[in-house]
């Protein structure tokens, strides 16, 4: 290979060597800010431009794509304006990225081809990933590709990033696979959530399956299962509701499960998924009072088989948060004093409305104080109470308020029209009866 002089004109081997070959030794010894290397750089670059539509050598072809991304990147300046036209491969793919020699080269390759749409692009990939023979550093760079030529988010995941999770073969392969997997797998467009858990699920179990390949090799085993919680806490995070749905929850128990078999602790991150958990429960039991309680007392002993401490935490919380409490009993059917204070809810709440429409009419409401008084004391025995006060200013809660704004964008504040009726129930809860009337401000 011939040695490049910073200060003289750069030399034609003595031995004449094919336009790519000498390209080749050019970009080993890449000079960008030496004028004679560009010269001969850009000549050769052009040259390999005008001969790539006409190669009939489907190695060579692909070489030569190579090489002008490689010297584009080595700054070439002429390499920076041509842009080969890959139209020879809209039908039938390219050889194996692993038909070129160096590392470098098929790198350079593959980022040409993921720049351009053909209908062989995700079997092309699927058949790389799988190939033994392709060097693992690629595996990501062709799993990003996958990503953008496989615009079915469901697809991906379980079709292609799956699969290849569960065909990594040794550890520095399975790796290089789950490398930058928390980015991949985020989730674009409208996704039911049940969907989005169902799809993450399968590919969390294709992790922890993975894992126990390598049980003789404990250092190799515990990365894949922190790969696994990575991907799980990106997915939580992005979208906090699938912490409740019951498919997400069982594969962290079985990731809980694998790092006990290894007498290690769960990484941080899981005491934050129970947190919350705990703080998205809270909220609808808050808001939904008794049924919302038995919806989650079901999946009370998952969440204690996946978060270490869980009952420990409700205890503390439901201290702060008495409708937590309800969860921490067990389950008991609705007795006939519940169904007649439900009724009484149920009066109270069209009672209130009725009366405080008739006072505002009156000439003189002061004169109907002393029945409002007593209609108040009536509601409160069973727990029924005014929601907000008439002028005051508060923060948009669309759960209990109605809007008279109807079509505006939702407001951060409003101003109070009309007292809405509550009902607080023995677990802590409010439960609206009536929305309070308000108006944006």
């Amino acid at each position: 290979m011939n040695t490049i002089n910073e200060t003289s004109m750069i030399k034609s081997p003595t031995t004449p060597t094919l336009p790519a070959h000498r390209l080749r030794e050019l970009l080993d010894r890449p000079k960008p800010k030496l004028e004679e290397w560009q010269d001969e750089a850009g000549r050769i670059v052009s040259l390999l431009a005008v001969q790539f539509p006409l190669e009939t050598d489907e190695a060579e072809a692909l070489l030569i794509v190579a090489l002008v991304g490689l010297a584009s990147s080595s700054g070439v300046k002429e390499a920076k304006k041509k842009s080969l036209k890959l139209t020879r491969w809209s039908k039938t793919p390219p050889l194996p990225l692993q038909t070129l020699p160096h590392l470098d080269e098929q790198r350079a390759a593959l980022l040409a081809l993921a720049k351009v749409k053909f209908i062989w692009a995700i079997t092309y990939i699927e058949q790389g990933l799988a190939s033994n023979d392709l060097v693992p550093e690629l595996l990501p760079e062709l799993l990003r590709w996958a990503r953008s030529a496989e615009p079915d988010w469901s697809k991906f995941v379980v079709g292609i990033y799956a699969q290849s999770v569960e065909g990594g073969g040794e550890s520095v392969r399975l790796m290089a696979t789950l490398k930058g997997g928390a980015k991949l797998i985020r989730v674009t467009g409208a996704i039911p959530t049940v969907k989005v858990a169902e799809d993450m699920g399968t590919l969390v179990r294709a992790i922890v399956r993975s894992s126990s390949r390598f049980v003789k090799d404990e250092k190799t085993q515990n990365s894949v299962l922190l790969a696994g919680y990575s991907i799980f806490e990106q997915a939580w995070k992005e979208m906090p509701a699938l912490l409740l749905q019951p498919v997400m929850v069982n594969v962290l128990t079985q990731l809980s499960g694998e790092f006990k078999e290894l007498k290690k602790n769960p990484p941080g991150s899981v005491e934050s998924a129970s947190l919350a958990t705990l703080s998205l429960v809270v909220d609808s039991v808050r808001r939904y009072g008794a049924s919302a309680t038995e919806q989650w007392r079901q999946l009370l002993p998952m969440w204690m088989a996946a978060y270490p401490d869980f009952q420990k935490q409700m205890k503390v919380w439901a201290v702060v948060e008495p409708a937590l409490a309800g969860l921490l009993t067990n389950a008991a059917p609705v007795s006939e004093a519940t169904e007649q204070s439900y009724s009484a809810e149920s009066a109270f709440a069209t009672l209130l409305p009725a009366w405080d429409a008739f006072v505002a009419d009156l000439p003189d409401p002061s004169r109907a104080s002393s029945i409002s008084l007593m209609l108040n004391r009536a509601a409160a025995t069973v727990h029924v109470e005014r929601e907000g006060m008439v002028g005051e200013v508060v923060d948009y809660d669309p759960l209990s308020h109605h809007l008279v704004n109807l079509g505006e964008a939702a407001p951060v504040k409003v101003k109070v029209l009309r007292a809405g009726v509550a009902a607080r129930r023995a677990d802590g809860s409010m439960r609206s009866l009536v929305k309070t009337l308000v108006t944006s401000v």
